[in-house]
């Protein structure tokens, strides 16, 4: 290089030059492709092309220079001096390849020719999905499961799908029974999916059930979510305690006068136990264990409790704060554990229901979910069968994607926290 450039021209003009040189093309016919492919640049660094430049006629050497000839001179030296050659060819590349370091992830997977990106793959193998190539050569992964990983589903799943053209993702629902953390490790036992999304543990029952098929389940933490409960956006209440949830829901509070509010019978509102792993979860860390008030009244999903809740006054329902909170047509309580401070789901300032919008809604408190301050917090899981098999490789796989670097920010972005 006769004078600077840009680091991106730089970078450019080494992977067309590469790109070329290692198809056997002369030193002299590389370099010229790879000029004449920064042409595009003119525009914003005028003169890019001729600043790559060799400072050696091609009539001056002896023979053509070519990849083939590099690497059979090469095979001819000492071996002494092979391994110190290697070792600073080794140095040049880390080095060179640290100072590049990637700022974003490719949109799609990476040619045999992406010389940048073949480096950056090879040093930082858990930065990007697309990065990620020890993948089963299996190639439609059946999953399902959790109505929590909805939005995990929307924002990894989709971008696994284009980094990993490969890899054909096929989310499965049950024919007739609703979707859930129990519908889908039922149809994990049943040989209908690969690997199960799960918002609880596996029962004892659950893993009896995999033995009597002849093999094991594993249960992989990989995100962290939290439930939140909605209400009326018109019901005046400042919050509730973890006990008054549990009174509420087990029957024993029935009126929002008894917490504060107005003089107002409380209409509970839940999934049954056997559609979820939010509903498992809440009855064993919010009601103990204990069973739901003959007042709870059951949906099917949670779409249909909030189209219920926003059109009853009285109406109350807990769900992953993902599905609560961005909704404009209920409000998000906050709650309190241990008589200590009120804890918001959402991001302060509250956006009310006349200002909520498609481009303007609430958003999930992630520093109180991080500070462990928010009192209902639960995993999520990739449940995967033991069985030496596929399935069993397809999902160790989906968790290698969600643990990448790329894979942990849409975790986040999606309102969950992930874990290592």
């Amino acid at each position: 290089m006769r004078e600077l450039v840009p680091d991106q021209v730089a970078v450019e003009f080494l992977e067309h030059f590469f790109e070329q040189f290692t198809k056997n093309k002369s030193l002299f016919t590389s370099v010229h492709i790879a000029r004449k492919r920064l042409e595009h640049f003119n525009d914003r660094f005028p003169n890019a092309t001729w600043l790559p430049t060799l400072c050696i006629r091609e009539s001056a050497l002896h023979t053509r220079f070519t990849w083939n000839e590099l690497v059979n001179s090469i095979i001819k030296l000492p071996p002494r001096m092979l391994k110190l050659l290697a070792g600073l060819l080794i140095w040049g590349v880390v080095i060179v390849s640290l100072s590049l370091i990637p700022q974003s992830c490719p949109e799609k997977e990476i040619s045999s020719f992406q010389f940048r990106q073949q480096i950056w793959k090879i040093l930082f193998p858990k930065k990007c999905l697309a990065y990620l190539s020890e993948l089963p050569t299996q190639i439609e992964w059946r999953y399902g499961g959790s109505t929590t990983w909805a939005r995990i589903r929307k924002e990894v799943d989709e971008r696994i799908q284009k980094t990993q053209p490969k890899l054909k993702l096929d989310y499965k629902e049950h024919p007739t029974e609703p979707p859930g953390s129990g519908t889908g490790i039922k149809m994990l036992l049943n040989g209908q999916l690969d690997f199960a999304q799960s918002s609880r543990r596996i029962t004892d029952k659950e893993i009896y059930q995999a033995r009597q098929k002849g093999f094991t389940f594993r249960e992989i933490p990989v995100a962290i979510n939290a439930i939140a409960v909605a209400v009326h956006p018109n019901l005046k209440v400042r919050g509730l305690t973890i006990s008054q949830l549990k009174a509420i829901y087990t029957g024993k509070i029935t009126n929002w006068s008894e917490v504060g509010g107005p003089n107002l019978s409380i209409t509970p509102y839940s999934r049954k136990k056997e559609a979820g792993g939010t509903v498992n979860y809440f009855v064993e860390a919010i009601l103990d264990g204990e069973e739901f008030g003959k007042n709870v009244q059951f949906t099917y999903n949670t779409t249909e409790a909030i189209r219920k809740v926003a059109n009853d006054p009285g109406g109350i329902y807990y769900a992953s704060v993902v599905d609560i909170v961005p909704q404009c047509t209920i409000k998000p309580l906050p709650l309190v554990k241990n008589n200590d401070r009120f804890i918001a789901p959402y991001q302060e300032p509250f956006v009310h229901q006349n200002q909520c919008n498609e481009r303007n809604r609430n958003q999930v408190n992630s520093v109180a979910f991080k500070d462990g301050t928010y009192p209902i917090t639960s995993q999520l899981f990739v449940i995967i069968k033991k069985n030496g098999k596929a399935e069993e490789k397809a999902g160790y796989a989906y968790v290698d994607l969600l643990r990448t670097d790329e894979g942990k920010k849409l975790l986040e972005k999606a309102g969950f926290l992930p874990i290592d």
